[in-house]
């Protein structure tokens, strides 16, 4: 089992992966602001960590500056949720050394998938 933060502040967004995550077996904690998830994270330093980039208060490239840059969090597997245009997230998840990303809508199991492949 696994301890997943997922940083997202649309809740009906954080609650389907959290019941998709929770269905795997795995805990889940949620943040529903950047401030908030950064604080968890330095907190519980989860095994993996889902970003939304669309969050009220702080800019994508800033939180994903800051869970790289941070030591106890620097080997975090961080993977983009996002209904941002591919372009964009991709970019991002390159810039900032992310492990990779997933576009919503997304299909259940290639959401699982891509989640057990970084866990294993």
């Amino acid at each position: 089992m696994a301890k997943i933060l997922v940083i997202e502040d649309v809740l009906e967004s954080a609650l389907l992966a959290r019941r998709i995550l929770v269905d795997q077996d795995h805990e889940v904690i949620l943040a529903s602001t950047g401030e908030e998830g950064l604080a968890i994270a330095q907190k519980l330093q989860p095994d993996m960590i889902l970003l939304d980039l669309g969050l009220p208060d702080i800019a994508a490239e800033t939180i994903a500056e800051r869970l790289r840059t941070d030591e106890r969090l620097s080997e975090t597997s961080v993977i983009v949720v996002s209904a941002w245009p591919e372009l964009e997230i991709r970019r991002i998840t390159q810039d900032y050394h992310l492990d990779e990303y997933i576009k919503k809508p997304f299909d259940v199991d290639f959401f699982v998938g891509t989640i057990q492949n970084y866990l294993a």
